[in-house]
């Protein structure tokens, strides 16, 4: 196996461990630096601690997402991979989307909402901004191919917008 082969399948036992693994771990020490932060705050010695896992919880829990996304996909089992590589193809626009769309919700020249979301009405928006985006980005890529940002950042980038 090469290193550069993650996503190909002879790589599928190391993802199935990484997500047996990984992300139940992840989880795990997330949920610890969620429950030290909370009670603790960040300006303890619990709050220190708590700092300290969110990185290496962080990482593992990508890893782990990772691994079970591709293995999903390469069992066919996602039928929304088609939907996550339209976004992936245009990912700076769905982030500039995403991030246009979460502000105008939240601040003033907007709907205003910020700090009168509760945090499970937060989770719902960010599900629907999402699936807005989502929406957007396969409706735009069967008609455009390529995002409207990253057209923009190839004609700056090579002076054409055209692909290879």
């Amino acid at each position: 196996m090469h290193d550069r082969d993650f996503f190909g399948e002879t790589s599928a036992p190391l993802r199935r461990r990484l997500t047996i693994i990984a992300l139940p771990i992840g989880l795990v020490m997330s949920l610890i630096d969620g429950g030290l932060w909370w009670n603790f705050g960040l300006m303890s010695v619990p709050g220190a601690i708590a700092s300290s896992i969110h990185g290496l919880a962080a990482f593992l829990m990508a890893i782990g997402i990772i691994s079970a996304v591709t293995e999903l996909v390469h069992r066919t089992w996602m039928p929304a991979a088609g939907v996550l590589a339209a976004v992936g193809r245009m990912s700076l626009s769905a982030y500039l989307l995403e991030t246009l769309l979460f502000t105008a919700v939240m601040q003033w020249w907007g709907l205003g909402w910020f700090g009168s979301v509760g945090r499970v009405g937060l989770v719902g928006l960010a599900f629907a901004n999402y699936a807005i985006v989502a929406t957007l980005c396969v409706l735009w890529g069967r008609t455009f191919g390529m995002g409207p940002m990253e057209r923009l950042w190839r004609l700056l980038s090579y002076g054409s917008a055209r692909r290879s």
